[in-house]
């Protein structure tokens, strides 16, 4: 009988010693609202727009509002336990630690921390990777256009505009004002830069870097990566061993990087 009585008062001590137990929920429930706090502070700084597409943004708040639920919830079970009012749960809980360990929850904080503590910032030259693509790039609006005014095009624009052309020619002589940040390559020749910028359909994951040829001494100096509006006509030249519309410019104007930055196909 002795024996009996200590097995059963070892076995409720086991189920009343919360401590591993406890620090494991403690550490899920701030885990979750840290990845809401990350999402509700790039969507209040605008940063998300660095990582995804415009039109996803409704996700992020979904994201948010549900990790702030579902941690706000671990977070007053918790202490309601500690104040001696346990909630009940249907489901197992010690079947729920099986599928989280402290190595999980690491992973899954490291780069919370890393995304509050480091620079968001949108890509540019550096992100440049393979060259850029004289190519248009598809979109769920296919390949329209979105303005009637050539002058309003941007640069995906133009690119499709070459790509459903016939005769390339008839461009020559069209004159062009868009925008986009500087970059070169040796083989692009004198005075030869691409104006560029990044399309992004869901998330930067996917991003595709276009550009447009421009050739003259006025965009000779200007400094790698900086934004610039370019105005002027198109000749039809060689670039890259092909003759595309190549754009001379009349006038380069320095600009702030667009808010966003990216064209969404």
């Amino acid at each position: 009988m002795e024996h009996t009585h200590d097995h059963h008062h070892h076995d409720h001590e086991h189920r009343d010693d919360h401590g591993h137990d406890d620090r494991m929920e403690w550490a899920k429930a701030l885990v979750l609202i840290g990845l809401s706090a990350y999402f509700i502070f790039n969507l209040i700084s605008g940063n998300v727009t660095n990582y995804i597409n415009a039109r996803f943004i409704w996700l992020s708040y979904l994201a948010g509002g549900l990790f702030l639920l579902y941690g706000g919830y671990m977070l007053y079970t918790l202490i309601q336990a500690r104040r001696g009012n346990p909630i009940e749960h249907e489901h197992d809980h010690d079947h729920d630690h099986e599928h989280a360990t402290w190595g999980i929850l690491a992973i899954v904080a490291f780069p919370i921390a890393i995304g509050f503590f480091s620079t968001s910032t949108p890509l540019g030259a550096d992100a440049v990777n393979g060259g850029v693509s004289l190519n248009a790039v598809g979109g769920e609006n296919g390949m329209t256009i979105s303005s009637d005014d050539p002058m309003k095009w941007h640069v995906l624009d133009w690119l499709r505009a070459f790509g459903q052309s016939e005769d390339i020619t008839e461009f020559e002589g069209q004159e062009a004002s868009f925008i986009g940040f500087i970059y070169r390559e040796p083989d692009y020749g004198t005075n030869t830069v691409m104006v560029t910028r990044f399309t992004v359909n869901c998330c930067v994951a996917d991003a595709s870097a276009i550009g447009l040829p421009v050739r003259g001494e006025m965009v000779a100096d200007v400094e790698q990566g900086l934004w610039v509006r370019v105005t002027g006509a198109y000749e039809i030249s060689n670039f890259r061993g092909e003759n595309t519309p190549v754009l001379v410019p009349q006038q380069v104007e320095l600009i702030e990087m667009p808010d966003p930055p990216y064209i969404y196909p």
